[in-house]
């Protein structure tokens, strides 16, 4: 409960993640190929399952495994969960894209 009050009032230009007790700041954004992977992965879950059971979520909604609080790239989720929550707990299914290596800002 103490994560979601913080997260509630923390600045929106940073990303933050509960890991056993802690609250880590995570990086927020990611390159153009990250966020389209993530993207296709909605789209692909939007098209593959019955809207009326089941939404489809990019990086915005939480992820509760009991000792984590994470933030996917792409999870699923069974509907039922009240329109003001901030978290999904356990979904079946969640999507984190990671980097290898360092890549070129391109700039």
């Amino acid at each position: 409960a103490t994560f979601y009050r913080f997260i509630v009032t923390a600045d929106d230009q940073h990303r933050y993640e509960y890991v056993r007790g802690w609250i880590m700041q995570q990086q927020a954004g990611g390159t153009f190929r990250h966020s389209r992977l993530g993207q296709r992965f909605v789209k692909f879950f939007e098209m593959q399952l019955d809207e009326k059971i089941w939404a489809a979520n990019g990086p915005d909604r939480g992820i509760d495994t009991g000792k984590t609080v994470r933030y996917a790239d792409a999870s699923i989720e069974r509907l039922g969960a009240a329109d003001g929550s901030l978290r999904g707990i356990s979904p079946p299914l969640f999507f984190s894209a990671r980097s290898v290596g360092r890549e070129s800002s391109g700039a």
